[in-house]
This record gives C-alpha cells, structure tokens and sequence, in this order.
C-alpha cells in the first residue's frame, strides 16, 4: 500500500509534496494542509471527475498486453474456500493471469490492468483496479451473499464496463467471511 500512496502523490504533485516516512502514532504538524472531500461516499456516490486523473494518467503509460486477469485476494477473511478449484480452472484453462496488486508498484498495476477484456476476481480493493481498463472490459466480482455494496458498480459503470457479480453462499453473513461460488456460475458470466 506504501508504493500506492507515495506514486498517487508524485503522480498529483510530482514537484510539490514533501515525502517524509511516518510512524502509526507519530503526531506531525504541517503549516498547511489540504483536505479534500466530496469526490466520493463509499456506495452511494463517487464524481466522475475522480476518475479524469485515473484516466490521463493511464493514457501516459504502456500496457503490458495481458487481455484476462484473475485477481487474488490471499490471507483475508473474505475469501474464496474453492479458490483452488476456481483458479485452476481460469488460469489453466481459459488462460487468465493471476495477479495480486498489492505486491505490485502503482504504476504496474496501472500498466498491468490497462489492456484487460475480462478480470475476475473476488470483491475488495483489489478489485479497484478494474477502473484502469478499457470500457470494453467485463468485470466479474465474486462476492459472498451478505455483501452489500455498490461502490464497484458505479466504479465500473462510470468507466462504461460490463460489471456482473457472481454470489457464493457460506457458513455465516456478512462481508468478511469465506464463501464458495459455483464453477457453473463463472463459466456462465464469461459467457
């Protein structure tokens, strides 16, 4: 997450923004500081504004050509207890390439996601990097039954996607929890 921050402020103030490490709980006092607020409401509201640096940003770089994305999600609570049954079958079998943003530096992620047609992948941040895709893309999000959210919606419509969500059911609700999806259901959002 620290390669994402530091790249986003040297993409929105190459020239201008101190960049100084800080430790959880450090107290820091700035002269100045700039609060943005009302780009967004997560779910409810997001300006399509915010996606206008999103999108020249992504025009300025290469793309590496990758056209299916499975997008993994390790060690979380909200994760997918057939993953292994899931993932053979879009990496072995229909050519996806796995991939976990989080290891990767913003701008290959950005260059990663930019040729995409079709990304799967299980509901989460992660999964926000869908919106550095063309508009023809196909966003599947898995997602267990008990979780409500829409801030990927409008990410994906705003951007003009193809966004269908598959849901899994599980042992209990809500969002953090396993859950499993059926193969047929995926194979049918590919479709």
């Amino acid at each position: 997450m620290g390669y994402v921050v530091r790249d986003t402020l040297n993409i929105a103030w190459p020239d201008h923004v101190p960049r100084r490490g800080r430790n959880v709980g450090d107290v820091t006092h700035f002269r100045s500081l700039i609060h943005v607020e009302g780009m967004s409401k997560h779910g409810t509201f997001l300006a399509s504004s915010t996606l206008d640096h999103v999108q020249r940003y992504r025009r300025l770089l290469e793309g590496k050509g990758v056209k299916r994305l499975y997008v993994e999600r390790p060690n979380t609570e909200r994760s997918l207890v057939n993953e292994k049954e899931i993932k053979d079958y879009l990496v072995n079998k229909m050519g996806f390439h796995p991939v976990n943003p989080g290891l990767l530096k913003f701008s290959e992620q950005v260059a990663l996601f930019k040729d995409a047609e079709v990304i799967v992948g299980i509901m989460g941040a992660a999964m926000t990097n869908a919106v550095f895709a063309n508009a023809s893309c196909r966003v599947v999000h898995l997602a267990p039954g008990g979780f409500s959210d829409t801030f990927f919606y409008l990410l994906s419509r705003i951007v003009g996607q193809d966004y269908i969500e598959v849901r899994g059911f599980g042992d209990q609700v809500g969002r953090d929890t396993g859950f499993s999806i059926n193969l047929g259901h995926i194979k049918e959002a590919l479709l």
